[in-house]
């Protein structure tokens, strides 16, 4: 909803549109260091910021927070650029809801 909208809500999609850009620098020619300086940099603040939950909390698990937290963003940010879908009617059998 518009009015609940926050700049913070604005990195996901900002990051796909960054994402999205680069690999069209690399596709138009452009040279690879200026192509790949937005994904590299991102995949190092989510290195870094893993590594400093996983020493906080002496958890080997952190190392799995990259993936998963490029998927997250990813799909938050993919999820703000989809029409939104059509309000269920409540009480209705899923037959009969719209869309």
């Amino acid at each position: 909803h518009p009015a609940a909208l926050r700049t913070r809500h604005l990195a996901a999609p900002a990051l796909l549109a960054g994402l999205a850009a680069s690999a069209l620098l690399g596709l138009a020619g452009a040279p690879a260091a200026l192509s790949a300086m937005l994904p590299a940099a991102y995949a190092a603040v989510l290195a870094a910021g893993s590594l400093a939950i996983g020493v906080r909390r002496r958890s080997r698990a952190a190392l799995l927070l990259p993936p998963v937290l490029a998927v997250m963003h990813t799909a938050w940010g993919a999820g703000f650029f989809l029409p939104p879908r059509p309000a269920e009617a409540p009480g209705l059998p899923t037959a009969q809801r719209p869309g």
